[in-house]
């Protein structure tokens, strides 16, 4: 403490005040720490009303709000820190490096990224645990992705999205029905995930105008969303079958895939049904979910983490082989990386589609398509900026002809979260429109 510490005391909080600000920080570090990142924020700005130089409460909550994709007020938390403490944290060139890559601000994060790895130079063990040498790859291909665009357009569906998740859209093949998922409070139980403290999914449609736009969205009719976790994978070319990833804890234990009929007199879904379930089936007691099948219905793709932690969410592979049977599913080894793939979609039997975070993204999860030739994938492509960014670029799909493709990201034009985009590539080279 230096000499003026000691004759003149810091009597602007006494002793009580800063006792509940230390119990409060400790509290709220305790939510963070459990992953209750919202519970947090709440803490830490508390904290910051109270006393509005603290330093490492702005840090803390800048954290949070890099967990809850916030990254602008990240941003401005984060900078509010280092302006009242320049050494706040021995870690705050890591957090400086993050969230201007998920702003596109790519020279200063990679500035950032090599000043941590600097700092960090005799710790190899913690920079490949913080994977910044990956971080900074990211940031390189970005600049390069950025600096040579495709044509395509991509364009926000601000009609269909809301301040909360948005994502997951399938046009049908007639091109007359949208459905997608959302995390609206208006959600089927109006129940909160404990996982995340947002509501669970429930299955949206939107119906086609006679001037080409949408409908206002509003839930399916009939028993296909529950109280929990219900989300639209894949529906078939005639409209008739839907397929959905679903999570219901007395019911699933975690994600499976589940399958329901339209029904024809009422035209409202029927209740969902499992696929078989065991260890070397379908569903297992691990994720299973994101369904894709080929148009036959006898092939279907989907996500799985039965390989455990050492392979995370994998592409799996399954044939039918009879009413309700399937064989043991199989991994696509050419499309899995030791990263996490999700969202796969099948086009024309032939090209798949799929995000992942393992063949060399610009940031978070890229869409890649791989062709199937001579009985094996080819090698997965990326798509592309601005179909691809520097967040998660998650489940894509296209129409039937090709020309329109669909996306959910979380980007400055969106609407506070997860949205859903519409791309057009009606002018671009898309391999898939030449054929």
């Amino acid at each position: 403490m230096s000499l003026a510490g000691i004759f003149f005391p810091d009597s602007s909080k006494n002793i009580i005040e800063k006792t509940l600000i230390l119990k409060k920080m400790t509290d709220a570090k305790n939510l963070q720490y459990a992953g209750d990142y919202k519970g947090a924020l709440s803490a830490y700005r508390e904290v910051i009303v109270q006393d509005k130089n603290n330093a490492a409460a702005y840090y803390r909550a800048a954290e949070c709000y890099y967990e809850l994709l916030n990254y602008n007020a990240c941003l401005e938390y984060l900078n509010k820190s280092l302006e009242l403490d320049p050494k706040v944290n021995s870690e705050s060139d890591y957090l400086i490096g993050k969230v201007n890559h998920r702003l596109l601000k790519l020279d200063e994060a990679i500035a950032a990224f090599e000043k941590f790895k600097a700092a960090n130079a005799s710790n190899p063990v913690k920079l490949k645990d913080y994977m910044v040498d990956e971080y900074i790859a990211q940031c390189k291909r970005a600049k390069e992705m950025v600096a040579n665009p495709v044509k395509a357009n991509i364009t926000n569906i601000a009609l269909i999205n809301s301040r909360n998740y948005d994502y997951a859209a399938f046009e049908t093949a007639d091109g007359k029905i949208l459905y997608f998922g959302s995390r609206r409070p208006q959600s089927t139980g109006g129940i909160v995930s404990t996982a995340d403290s947002k509501y669970f999914e429930d299955i949206y449609y939107c119906t086609r105008n006679e001037d080409g736009t949408w409908s206002e969205p509003r839930q399916v009719e009939g028993k296909l969303n529950t109280d929990e976790h219900d989300l639209v994978s894949h529906v078939t070319a005639d409209g008739s079958t839907i397929y959905i990833t679903q999570n219901i804890s007395r019911y699933t234990k975690s994600s499976d895939i589940a399958v329901a009929k339209l029904s024809k007199s009422t035209d409202k879904w029927g209740m969902a049904k499992l696929l078989p379930k065991g260890k070397k089936a379908i569903n297992t007691s691990f994720f299973d979910g994101c369904p894709t099948l080929t148009s036959d219905e006898k092939t279907i793709y989907f996500v799985s983490e039965r390989g455990g932690e050492k392979n995370g969410a994998d592409i799996y592979k399954s044939n039918k082989l009879g009413s309700n049977k399937w064989s043991e599913p199989m991994p696509v080894t050419e499309l899995n990386t030791p990263m996490q793939e999700t969202t796969p979609f099948i086009y024309k039997d032939k090209y798949l589609f799929f995000s992942s975070e393992g063949h060399g993204s610009m940031g978070g999860y890229d869409i890649y398509y791989s062709k199937f030739e001579g009985g094996v994938w080819t090698a997965p492509k990326n798509l592309g900026y601005p179909v691809n960014s520097v967040n998660h670029d998650i489940y894509f799909r296209l129409s039937a002809d090709g020309k329109k493709g669909y996306l959910s990201s979380i980007r400055e034009d969106g609407k506070g979260e997860f949205d859903i985009y519409e791309i057009d590539f009606s002018q671009t080279e898309a391999e898939w429109l030449k054929e």
